[in-house]
């Protein structure tokens, strides 16, 4: 993992396997720095119009900037040469890869998206999709408001299913309950079988120097750009 200009990346997975991985700091907040970032003035690029659920939008064809009048929280495709990109502020960006298939995904994981199961429909649906086996895909966890500043409340603990992930990931301290959407995620990922998993383990919040938090500096803060890209 390195900071490289706008983006957080991971070298070693594009040389291994020729996938670029980006998670966004504030220089990195738009699709137009994506391009210029790349190298690229005509680029491939599927968003879309996130609504903090479990939709996912399967890319299967060429992508382009269209795609974004969807409503979705996860863009998958065996595709190469389309970048899928997300935006956060605060909420998690996950990546997931199956070099051995081809296959690039990455979600938009938020408290609700979260607890209607974005992550496990991803993993299942695109499993069955491509006929792989789930605990072959590897996980890059971004930037993302974490435990230390993420304060819920009952009515957001009391919608999320009693067991592991619950457990590990809520903490009740001075009668307020922090959230780690990060460990949650995690926790999900290692249920399926997951076990090649990267977090980069900085919090949004406490990082507000390097990203734009919207519970530290406001909702008007733009959100940074994530992205991942199997290159031809």
């Amino acid at each position: 993992m390195e900071f490289n200009g706008p983006f957080i990346t991971f070298p070693e997975i594009e040389d291994e396997f020729g996938i670029l991985i980006g998670f966004g700091t504030k220089k990195g907040d738009s699709i137009n720095t994506l391009r210029r970032y790349l190298g690229l003035k005509e680029l491939n690029v599927v968003h879309v119009n996130q609504v903090h659920g479990k939709n996912i939008c399967f890319i299967d064809g060429k992508g382009d900037d269209r795609i974004y009048q969807k409503d979705a929280d996860a863009i998958v495709t065996d595709r190469s040469c389309i970048a899928l990109c997300i935006f956060t502020a605060d909420c998690l960006p996950v990546v997931l890869i199956n070099p051995q298939h081809g296959v690039t995904g990455i979600i938009h994981c938020g408290w609700r998206g979260l607890r209607s199961g974005i992550v496990q429909n991803v993993i299942e649906s695109t499993s069955k999709r491509w006929k792989i086996d789930a605990k072959d895909f590897k996980a890059y966890l971004g930037p993302s408001i974490r435990g230390c500043c993420y304060e819920v409340g009952d009515d957001v603990y009391e919608q999320f299913p009693e067991g592991i992930e619950k457990a590990l990931s809520f903490k009740k301290e001075n009668n307020k309950w922090t959230f780690n959407i990060a460990k949650y995620t995690m926790e999900i990922l290692r249920r399926y079988g997951i076990t090649d998993i990267h977090d980069v383990g900085l919090c949004s919040s406490c990082r507000n120097d390097l990203f734009n938090s919207r519970r530290f500096h406001g909702s008007g803060v733009l959100p940074q750009l994530n992205f991942v890209l199997r290159k031809g």
